[in-house]
């Protein structure tokens, strides 16, 4: 006699169920690990403090350039300083007419004005010795 029962196909069809519920069920717990890993990871990154100095040290600086009948002073001084500019024929000393500049900026000065007529350059000096420029005038 040949006995067959309903309910080995009912458990082939449970077994496949099962498996997937299961597969299922794993999936969501491995997306859920994965999005708290994340998430503390995120929190952790958003709450990591660093603390340090930064140090910044800006040099004086000097560029004198002839612009047509113009000459161009372009400075960066350090505190306390002044630069004077003046024409020469050697720049070894500055004029007692000499233009002083007190503040760090660009400036245009007509040759005229420095009193060039006749002389060789444009002359620039600060007044701690750090800073020398001179450029050929064009008479």
């Amino acid at each position: 006699m040949q006995f067959t029962s309903v309910c080995a196909r009912d458990s082939k069809v449970n077994f496949r169920t099962s498996l997937v519920f299961r597969g299922c069920l794993i999936v969501v717990l491995l997306l859920g690990a994965t999005l708290f890993c994340f998430v503390t990871d995120a929190e952790a990154q958003g709450q990591m403090r660093q603390s340090g100095n930064v140090r910044l040290i800006i040099q004086p600086q000097i560029q004198l350039q002839e612009h047509g009948t113009d000459v161009v002073l372009k400075i960066r001084l350090a505190e306390g300083t002044n630069v004077k500019l003046w024409a020469s024929n050697s720049c070894a000393f500055p004029k007692d007419d000499s233009k002083i500049f007190t503040a760090s900026g660009s400036y245009t000065v007509s040759v005229r004005n420095l009193s060039a007529q006749g002389q060789a350059y444009a002359c620039a000096a600060s007044s701690d010795g750090l800073l020398k420029a001179s450029i050929p005038l064009q008479n």
